[in-house]
């Protein structure tokens, strides 16, 4: 013990750490009993002699002393083991930082782009020197690498005429500068090493398109080809969302003439005829001269195919698409033949596309092609080998590769092979080789590699009603070495305290079908009650790609209690336990989760709850939910959702419905003039029962007023009863409201006030609300 005492202070571990150390290693069954008798001693004397003090005593001593005769007599057995083994840990950890720091790093600073594009220049020169923490010295080739990175990204912005300054801290104690402009290279003098760079940006004038006129389009709308050029659709017209740099120019006149040739012309013709560049200003006068051309139709394709050798074809056809031609559909038509031909074992297919006649009309090109597929050897497969699955078992990687030897060789499942691998999570990679053994086999060789085995993440939200919430998140991507997933997340706010784990067996039975096991614990301060639920379950997953849907069946065992519940006259159980059969729906339809702009969702609940599932009540639970979301014109969108859930109780003897399985509409989510759950039916007193069902509908209109800032305007409406009797609604509630919201990468940052237009007593008038995401 004084070894390590004596090795923690040279390697710089603080005292009091030494003396907590000290305590828990003096937690042997011997010693500790040892030590006890010690401390009840002193407190005998302590007792009998109160006023007689030591002055030479140390009050902060005696604390860690007192702390550590409690904790002894505290800790024992296993737990004395693993708190002294992860406090080794810790206390390693820091003499390990302790040595690390001893290396001064040197320094790298940005400035005069911005608080958050200084930021992002810093990132990227350090994710392109490619070492993840800074070195000792800074040498000639970084300096200039860096000054490279920034002068390019500033003229990417539009500033094309940026002034670079660098000053470097040599470690002789000198202090250099250099100077970068758009009309010099300057290059660095002999080699240096510097302690400290800074790079100040003077950005200088920036470029943006003060007028953008295109002539001559015919196939496309003037708005659709303003975006190829600038972006579009947004109320206020800032100078970011209109840069030029003649880059930009040369790309968006590149893309104008794709878009075309993909719509069948050919030829077109795309020129900048007129352009004025104002340098005192940086307003820029663009005119571009569009000429389409004749519109190319593909009107039929010959298609023969040939063996090996054989310059006869052995087979022929005829296709008549009737679609524009262009290398896009080419290219996929190309490749169609070919994965015919990879599924009869001809994994070197090739194929060459001729033109056999083209026909010209007053507005069309029609041709007629002939496509000759050249099948080559076919080939056997010989051995599948795995590379790189150090952690993984191979059993995991042999399972989900349907390849069999001495079978033709099919390109197509062996492609799906490395998909299925990399659906599996645990890797960051996969890729496929082909090892020629002779002229008619050949082995498949899949090499992975695999991500990292932990992944922990801090969490971090705010909302209206649980305010600031915090938490973390720890993934494991690779248990056991079986692709096996396990999440263990906790959250904690002002109003809740929850943690869930889930573990995945990804394919058990088939492939699209997950195995999981979970467990989850509440307890939420509601408005009228405190809210606490406890349980788990089992259950599978599957993915069914013809309808592209996601569906789950998983049995849930729960505690769920309803504390301190004010509302006397309140239906439903109040504390009991539900065993239940969850049927969870899922299609997605939208173009982004987080930040949807077009496309739908759909989304269904059913819970069948009974007694002879384990549980003490019988009822059914069922929620549905839909929402669409629209571009109407330019950058405003409409947002449209509906809701709606009942439960019932139909057979058994069970009882009522648990009070915590009823229905709580309102909040930032739902009707936003309430708070969360308080758009509920009331008693007399004004507390809330819940509803046993209700029927919720939101309208939104959003119009961006730049790429990341909108303003919103909605009317929110819920209809609810509290009795199932009285089914689909005995009262209503509207909201109509406003808000403005800042897309960030977790979703939209929202502040948004909804006003009651039909208040009930005790309810507010109306409420303002924060969050992070996107309401439905």
């Amino acid at each position: 013990m004084e070894n390590f005492l004596a090795m923690s202070e040279a390697r710089g571990i603080h005292a009091w750490d030494r003396r907590v150390f000290s305590a828990v290693f003096h937690c042997s069954p011997g010693r500790q009993r040892e030590e006890t008798d010690n401390a009840e001693a002193r407190m005998t004397n302590d007792k009998r002699n109160p006023n007689a003090q030591n002055p030479n005593r140390d009050d902060s001593n005696t604390v860690v002393g007192d702390f550590a005769a409690r904790l002894r007599r505290v800790i024992s057995g296993p737990v004395q083991r693993l708190l002294t083994a992860c406090l080794l840990l810790l206390s390693l950890c820091c003499a390990q930082a302790q040595e690390s720091n001893k290396v001064q790093r040197a320094k790298l600073k940005v400035s005069g782009f911005g608080l958050v594009g200084n930021r992002e220049l810093k990132k990227t020169i350090r994710l392109m020197s490619g070492k993840k923490t800074a070195p000792e010295f800074y040498d000639a080739n970084f300096v200039e690498d860096a000054a490279l990175i920034i002068m390019s990204t500033v003229n990417r912005e539009g500033y094309l005429a940026p002034r670079l300054t660098a000053t470097l801290s040599l470690a002789d104690g000198t202090v250099r500068t250099f100077e970068w402009d758009k009309e010099s290279e300057t290059v660095l003098p002999g080699p240096f090493a510097a302690k400290k760079v800074r790079f100040r940006v003077e950005r200088g004038m920036r470029y943006y398109y003060r007028t953008l006129t295109i002539h001559g389009l015919k196939s496309l709308s003037s708005p659709e080809a303003r975006s190829l050029f600038v972006q579009t659709g947004f109320l206020v017209s800032l100078k970011s969302t209109r840069i030029y740099t003649p880059s930009r120019l040369d790309r968006s006149v590149s893309d104008l003439k794709e878009t075309l040739a993909r719509k069948g012309f050919e030829h077109p013709l795309v020129t900048v005829s007129g352009l004025e560049r104002n340098d005192a200003t940086g307003a820029v006068r663009v005119d571009v001269a569009v000429e389409e051309g004749w519109k190319t139709l593909v009107r039929s394709v010959t298609i023969e195919v040939y063996a090996k050798d054989d310059p006869n074809p052995r087979g022929a056809g005829s296709v008549q698409p009737q679609a524009p031609y262009s290398l896009l559909w080419l290219q996929n038509f190309v490749q169609g033949l070919r994965t015919n031909e990879y599924r009869k074992g001809f994994p070197d297919v090739s194929v060459e596309v001729s033109t056999i006649r083209r026909e010209t009309n007053a507005a069309n090109v029609f041709v007629d092609l002939r496509a000759q597929v050249k099948t080559r050897s076919k080939v056997k497969l010989g051995q599948v080998r795995f590379a790189g699955n150090r952690r993984t078992k191979r059993s995991v990687l042999e399972s989900r590769v349907k390849l069999k030897t001495a079978e033709y060789l099919d390109r197509i499942e062996v492609e799906h092979g490395r998909n299925r691998l990399a659906r599996l999570g645990a890797f960051e990679s996969v890729s496929v080789r082909y090892e020629p053994v002779d002229d008619t086999t050949r082995d498949v060789a899949y090499e992975v590699k695999e991500g990292k085995a932990l992944d922990f993440s801090l969490l971090f939200g705010y909302g209206s009603y649980e305010l600031l919430r915090g938490g973390f998140e720890l993934d494991q991507k690779n248990a056991f070495g079986l692709a096996h997933q396990a999440r263990l997340r906790a959250i904690q706010s002002f109003k809740s305290s929850r943690a869930d784990f889930l573990y995945t067996v990804p394919e058990l039975f088939r492939e699209d079908v997950d195995v999981f096991l979970d467990a989850s614990g509440l307890r939420r301060e509601e408005i009228s009650f405190i809210r606490e639920e406890y349980g788990g379950g089992i259950g599978a997953r599957r993915f069914f790609r013809p309808i592209d849907s996601d569906v789950s069946v998983r049995y849930n065992y729960q505690f769920l209690t309803a504390l301190d519940n004010r509302a006397t006259t309140a239906t439903g159980v109040q504390r009991t336990r539900v065993g239940a059969v969850v049927l969870d729906f899922r299609h997605d339809r939208r173009d982004n989760p987080l930040l949807p702009t077009s496309g739908y969702d759909l989304l269904a609940n059913v819970e069948l709850a009974s007694a002879s599932l384990g549980g003490q009540v019988d009822y059914q639970r069922v929620e549905l939910a839909a929402s669409g979301h629209l571009n109407v014109v330019g950058g405003l969108f409409v947002h449209l959702g509906l809701r709606h859930g009942a439960a019932l109780r139909l057979g058994g003897a069970g009882g009522e419905l648990p009070f915590t399985k009823r229905f709580f509409p309102g909040g930032e989510n739902s009707v936003r003039g309430y708070q969360q759950g308080e758009a509920s039916p009331r008693d007399a007193e004004g507390n809330l029962l819940g509803a046993e069902t209700y029927l919720l509908g939101n309208v939104e209109l959003e119009q961006f007023l730049t790429p990341s800032v909108s303003l919103v305007g909605f009317v929110d409406a819920v209809g609810f009863a509290e009795h199932l009797r009285d089914y689909p609604v005995s009262e209503a509630l509207y909201s109509v409201g406003g808000g403005i919201r800042w897309k960030s990468i977790v979703g939209p940052a929202r502040l948004e006030y909804g006003y009651n237009l039909n208040r009930r007593a005790g309810d507010p008038r109306g409420t303002l609300h924060f969050s992070i995401g996107f309401p439905f």
